[in-house]
């Protein structure tokens, strides 16, 4: 196994939890064992088995991407990265169909700005932290659309999610028309991600 960190202002740092949603499905052959994987990228510590795979990496920061891909140049790992906003029906449209999406959305609401430590503030791009007061839930939307397009039958999404948002993304991925949906918590004991089977 492969692991690059790079911690820079323009990419998110690596947490617990974002090594949790690996880990947890990853024994069972899950995340990104299949033929493809996509993921949002990040400055993050992630886990790579092999090369054999395409593998697609977007985000909308060109700072992220720039991180992400010195990961990979270090690594050797053969990524397809994209410079793209995955809210924009055009830009998705033109990626293709994966095995298994795995993605950190924005998911704080920016009023809760308000009540965050100061060095998350300062040191974590708010363009990967912050979404809508009103639509909280709007990444979590459009990858699920995107999945019922760009997903293989039996392909997994994983997702990250805000720790009180568990119950409504489980029952917005049902309202979508998935079945097979896992919600499972980080180190804390706190609802952090969930598995979305296609």
């Amino acid at each position: 196994m492969n692991t690059a960190e790079i911690k820079e202002v323009k990419a998110l740092l690596a947490t617990p939890k974002n090594i949790v949603i690996v880990t947890h499905w990853s024994p069972d052959g899950d995340a990104l064992s299949g033929g493809g994987g996509l993921t949002k990228t990040g400055g993050g510590t992630l886990t790579l088995n092999g090369n054999s795979m395409y593998l697609g990496a977007t985000d909308v920061s060109a700072g992220a991407l720039s991180v992400a891909k010195k990961n990979a140049t270090d690594l050797q790992l053969d990524i397809h990265f994209h410079l793209l906003d995955i809210l924009s029906d055009t830009m998705r449209s033109q990626l293709p169909v994966f095995d298994s999406i795995i993605s950190n959305p924005p998911y704080i609401p920016e009023q809760d700005k308000a009540v965050m430590a100061a060095n998350v503030l300062q040191y974590e791009p708010h363009l990967a932290l912050f979404t809508k007061d009103d639509n909280p839930l709007q990444f979590y939307e459009v990858i699920a659309d995107f999945a019922k397009m760009h997903l293989r039958k039996n392909g997994s999404v994983y997702l990250e999610i805000h720790e009180n948002m568990g119950r409504a993304i489980n029952d917005l991925y049902r309202q979508k028309g998935f079945t097979s949906i896992e919600l499972r918590k980080d180190l804390q004991g706190r609802d952090r991600m969930v598995k979305v089977m296609g």
